[in-house]
């Protein structure tokens, strides 16, 4: 009995251990149609993943995330029919992605490590279009999808922790009106350390 409970505790350190929390800065550039329709580069973007180190290589686990677009147009004439405004527009687009991910890591632990991640998932979206003070809205949820690459560099005392710089393409298939697709192509910079 008394080494039973010895052992369990031990069992359980060693697990805690491939448990890791991943925060990033994620500013992102609109493609496509969503180019079209906000072109600016948003820097008001973050992402949090908590994953589990299967094997020295691989890790899997489920990231969130948040991108805000947002553009704002000088007063002009819209015609919608027989009538006519005259207004500032605003258009804000934000995406929650939730997505389940793989990581494959290149090279030995404790040492600088390309990886190639892939994410799949859904994905909140609000869309908002202000005319002055009035505004229209659409809120939905599609599926998304996130090929990635990158680098890890380890940090800390034991190198158990790591600095990740990595670019991500994130396909967002949304039609709404004037908005076709939210894809954007994605800058990441974070920090990984482990859960103990």
């Amino acid at each position: 009995m008394a080494i039973s409970g010895l052992a369990f505790p031990s069992i359980s350190a060693k697990a805690q251990e491939k448990m890791r929390l991943k925060i990033q800065y994620s500013p992102s550039q609109p493609l496509g149609g969503m180019k079209n329709y906000i072109d600016k580069t948003s820097m008001n973007g973050w992402g949090a993943a908590l994953d589990r180190t299967i094997n020295t290589n691989w890790h899997a686990g489920l990231q969130v995330g948040f991108q805000d677009h947002y553009k704002k147009l000088p007063r002009q004439l819209y015609v919608d029919g027989e009538q006519t405004v005259s207004a500032v527009q605003t258009r804000s687009i934000q995406v929650v992605p939730v997505q389940l991910y793989g990581s494959y890591y290149w090279g030995e632990e404790g040492k600088i490590r390309p990886y190639a991640t892939l994410a799949a998932g859904g994905g909140f979206v609000r869309n908002d279009l202000f005319w002055g003070q009035f505004n229209s809205r659409d809120n939905g949820f599609v599926f998304t999808a996130s090929p990635g690459a990158g680098v890890s560099l380890p940090i800390g005392r034991y190198k158990s922790s790591m600095l990740q710089f990595g670019i991500q393409y994130n396909y967002v298939p949304y039609r709404y009106e004037d908005v076709e697709n939210l894809n954007t192509l994605q800058a990441n910079v974070g920090i990984a350390f482990p859960l103990r």
